[in-house]
């Protein structure tokens, strides 16, 4: 007897047709009803329709147990094992995190006992000046009663003698020995904390920023000072990090120290910031053509002014003029030295002969321009000669207007020359900033080339440090550990570069 089928509606009533459309039985409302305008069967060709049905049934099930469970059960038994060693994996993490977490405590007690020690010293010193004035305070209270006694003693011999005639005052001597001075008392400062936003403290000449960051790899201070072992060039160059310095046509940073640069572009605004990209200080400099920046062994901001032949000097939040160039050279290039000199090329406005200068404060203590044959050291033209001293002694120029390398010793006596072979780049040798390390190479940036070379201090080109991420390579400078910082004259950016182990 064959199966009665029903209606999917209606299941009370008989099956009369099958709905094509709907893929459901229907009765004789149905059909009647919504699905008047459908394709339709009659009951007669229900059972071949049950056969279509079975068979698709047969087939999921074959699938689902065949195919899909085994699968399923695969990778269920894939996510178990996964669940296991994530598990451990963060085990292994938490460990890490706390060793971390122990040198980083640390590292905060090496900190603050540096702290400390500058806070003791810097009390001793206060506190041994406040002693040196009570000192000349004191001997001047000793003496003045002595005067007045004196005094005293010459109006009670009489109004005429010969005391009284010959007398001197002693009082404007007394007023200029009573000491004058300004103690400004150090603080420590430290900003209120606040969540995500990373720490600050401060006294005196040191400063500590602690900032989650991914991009460096630790924990910087203002305590580090340079190394000199022996180093070898990396194969490959490594991206520390990198900041936006929000600059226009980046063209000139120097290291300050603390993980800190000072950068200017075009516009003349020199913005003072960290690896982190905080913006620490801005200033507006004025009449900045063809402005180089340094920084002297203080710290403190050096730049010069072509516009009005000076040099200036930055402290505090106060510009001072610092010197002022003779006749009629305009300062470009500057240079602080490990002596504290100051090294500035100096060029006649127009298309002229260049010269270097070596300052001790004021004081012009030597001039370099012309090697023993009278033939002029630097090209003629109109663009920037940059800077920098070698730890041989050396002092090295990129003179951008022949496009060279120039070297003379410390006395200003010619070394060489170096105008780059033309088969080494598909470009010209475009040399622009120059720095040195602690391995006495020579490193200068190359905008057009996209790269920086370095030389050997006796001329030999060794390397050419390319990378995907150096496009337009202008500013240079290198902090102690002889990390390359490199500014990016488009972009703004700053990328911070390892290229020695």
């Amino acid at each position: 007897m064959a199966d009665t089928i029903t209606c999917a509606a209606h299941p009370d009533k008989l099956c009369e047709s099958y709905c094509l459309q709907c893929d459901v039985p229907l009765c004789r409302d149905c059909t009647m009803g919504i699905h008047q305008e459908h394709k339709r069967v009659d009951i007669m060709e229900m059972e071949s329709i049950k056969q279509v049905k079975r068979r698709e049934i047969e087939e999921d099930n074959a699938e689902i147990q065949d195919i899909l469970i085994p699968q399923f059960q695969m990778e269920n038994a894939s996510i178990e094992d996964q669940i296991a060693k994530t598990l451990i994996r963060y085990e292994s993490i938490e460990e890490s995190a706390d060793v971390y977490r122990n040198d980083w405590h640390q590292e905060v007690d090496r900190i603050f006992e540096e702290y400390h020690k500058e806070i003791h010293q810097t009390r001793d010193k206060d506190v041994a000046l406040l002693k040196n004035y009570q000192r000349d305070i004191k001997y001047s209270l000793q003496t003045m009663p002595n005067i007045v006694q004196h005094n005293t003693e010459i109006l009670q011999s009489g109004s005429h003698t010969n005391a009284v005639i010959q007398y001197k005052s002693k009082l404007t001597a007394l007023r200029k020995t009573l000491p004058k001075y300004e103690m400004g008392m150090s603080s420590f400062s430290t900003p209120p904390i606040q969540t995500g936003q990373g720490l600050c403290i401060e006294f005196g000449g040191i400063r500590t920023f602690l900032v989650s960051m991914s991009s460096f790899e630790s924990l910087q201070n203002s305590m580090g000072h340079p190394t000199y072992q022996t180093r070898c060039l990396l194969e490959r160059v490594i991206v520390k990090a990198e900041f936006s310095s929000e600059v226009d046509n980046l063209k000139h940073i120097v290291y300050n120290g603390r993980n800190e640069v000072w950068l200017s572009g075009k516009d003349g605004t020199i913005r003072h910031m960290n690896i982190h990209g905080i913006d620490l200080q801005t200033l507006e400099a004025t009449n900045i053509k063809y402005q180089d920046i340094a920084v002297n062994s203080e710290g403190e901001l050096i730049y010069s002014d072509y516009i009005n032949k000076c040099v200036n000097i930055v402290r505090g939040t106060e510009t001072e003029i610092l010197f002022e160039s003779e006749y009629v050279w305009h300062p470009q290039g500057i240079f602080c030295t490990k002596e504290g000199h100051i090294l500035v090329t100096m060029r006649v406005a127009g298309d002229s002969c260049c010269k270097l200068v070596r300052y001790d404060g004021e004081k012009v203590i030597q001039e370099i321009q012309y090697d023993k044959f009278g033939n002029c050291l630097f090209s003629r033209g109109y663009k920037c000669v940059f800077l920098a001293e070698n730890n041989n002694g050396d002092l090295c120029a990129s003179d951008t207007n022949s496009c060279s390398l120039i070297v003379v010793n410390k006395s200003g006596d010619f070394r060489y020359r170096y105008c780059c072979d033309p088969t080494l780049r598909r470009k010209p040798f475009v040399p622009h900033h120059i720095v040195t390390d602690s391995q006495c190479h020579i490193i200068l940036s190359d905008y057009v080339n996209n790269c920086l070379h370095i030389f050997h201090k006796d001329s030999q080109y060794l390397k050419c440090i390319s990378h995907p991420d150096l496009d337009l390579p202008v500013a240079l400078t290198i902090d102690n550990d002889d990390k390359l910082w490199v500014g990016l004259y488009v972009s703004g950016k700053v990328k911070v570069i390892q290229y020695m182990k």
